[in-house]
């Protein structure tokens, strides 16, 4: 590294005579003109910088973070770089960082637009790969294909986050709905999640997209904040979640008891009331079909008064046909059930 001296440092600022060649020298050696930044902090000595130091993206990216508030002038500086044909890694991490940069001003839409663009041009080279390599097995276990991103960009991890971030937003818009029913199904209660056990469900629901991904993900847990996010949500409205699922299955189990009664009702000697409250007795659900029924307080006094369970197992014990029918609507009333484990769960537990 050439040192310059105090001396020669002032003179260049103060604007003194110096030789031609020198000047030329100095206007190219990035350690100077950082040095020249650092005494007047004045953004216009970047007009006095060789072409070669606007092009050398470690001097870049160190002005621009020294002037980040002056907009218009570090969009400048990024622009000069960005259409020049430097390396791509460096280009496509400057319009990131320029993404973060100019955020909530009006320059930020064209950073945006290019981030998007070329994001959407690496995946569709790897949708194409995918395509002329279906029949190969290249393609096997590949997921999202982040793997062929991290070979690419692997010494950018600016890159890599933004990416990794992407995949991971794609991942929670297809899925949102599963994600929340997955939860479900994996804890019983919300107090059995912790930090320990989210991390290890949400990088499991990740590996079932893309493994190098997940892998990726469980180095840097902090890219999965917005999944965390989405997961806390989720655990605030918890029960009523449950309860709305609930709803939706025991809703569906009248309905469908209802449509298979319609074809036995001239059949059987009992009302389609009796043998849902006799069957949910039996399973043990007969508060819930109060529940769901939404039925007032005299109407269940009515209908209990009139309920004999030791009479209607004397008959469907003699009578075949009524045996068939309880048989058929307590199957169709169980499957159901079965429909939701977590709602299964919980009747076990009870």
């Amino acid at each position: 590294m050439e040192k310059y001296s105090v001396e020669l440092l002032k003179a260049y600022v103060n604007g003194y005579e110096i030789e031609e060649s020198v000047l030329e020298k100095l206007e190219d050696d990035n350690n100077f003109m950082l040095r020249v930044f650092l005494l007047t902090n004045d953004f216009r000595m970047y007009y006095f910088c060789s072409e070669r130091l606007k092009h050398d993206y470690a001097f870049v990216k160190t002005i621009i973070m020294k002037f980040v508030f002056n907009i218009p002038f570090i969009c400048e500086v990024a622009d000069i770089y960005i259409k020049s044909p430097e390396d791509e890694l460096s280009r496509i991490e400057l319009i990131i960082l320029m993404c973060e940069y100019t955020k909530n001003t009006t320059e930020n839409w064209k950073y945006l637009l290019r981030k998007e663009v070329i994001y959407n041009i690496k995946r569709g080279e790897i949708e194409r790969a995918r395509i002329e390599n279906e029949d190969n097995g290249l393609f096997e276990g590949a997921g999202k294909g982040f793997y062929f991103i991290y070979d690419e960009f692997s010494k950018s991890e600016i890159i890599l986050n933004e990416v990794a971030t992407k995949m991971l937003d794609e991942i929670l818009e297809e899925d949102d709905g599963d994600i929340e029913e997955l939860l479900h199904r994996t804890f019983f209660r919300p107090d059995q999640i912790n930090s320990n056990t989210m991390n290890e469900f949400m990088l499991r629901h990740i590996h079932c997209f893309d493994s190098m991904l997940a892998s990726y993900l469980k180095n840097h847990k902090f890219l999965m904040k917005k999944f965390e996010n989405k997961l806390q949500e989720m655990i605030k409205r918890w029960y009523r979640y449950e309860w709305m699922e609930e709803r939706k299955i025991y809703e569906e189990l009248l309905e469908k008891v209802h449509e298979y009664f319609s074809t036995i009702k001239n059949k059987t000697i009992f009302s389609e009331t009796g043998m849902v409250y006799y069957i949910a007795r039996k399973l043990g659900i007969e508060d819930k079909i109060v529940l769901y029924q939404g039925i007032g307080q005299d109407l269940l006094e009515e209908i209990k008064a009139c309920q004999n369970d030791d009479l209607y197992k004397s008959v469907i014990n003699e009578d075949i046909q009524e045996k068939l029918y309880c048989k058929k609507i307590t199957e169709l009333m169980t499957s159901i059930l079965k429909m939701n484990p977590t709602l299964t769960r919980k009747r076990k537990n009870h």
